[in-house]
């Protein structure tokens, strides 16, 4: 089987996909919220509910697509869910 070659004009075509995918996700200005938030360390649900004042449920659905795109990762600490910034 022979190896799939990227050549530059698809390379270019896929990443300005990726891009505006990410773009497409980030236009909420929640998440946008979320983001400058995490951006100072890592926070609880709970934490970042608070300070954006909404709901634990509307913040987890932002974090989990947030996630599902690779933008944060999670830790649990018993029942507490810590989220941060992925580094890539």
């Amino acid at each position: 089987m022979a190896k799939k070659i990227l050549t530059e004009e698809r390379y270019e075509k896929k990443l300005q996909e990726l891009q505006a995918e990410l773009c497409q996700m980030m236009a909420n200005p929640k998440r946008i919220a979320i983001v400058e938030l995490l951006g100072h360390g890592e926070q609880s649900v709970g934490a970042i509910a608070e300070a954006l004042d909404t709901s634990i449920s509307a913040v987890s659905q932002h974090l989990r697509t947030m996630k599902d795109k690779g933008v944060v990762g999670n830790r649990k600490e018993g029942p507490t869910e810590y989220y941060h910034l992925k580094k890539h």
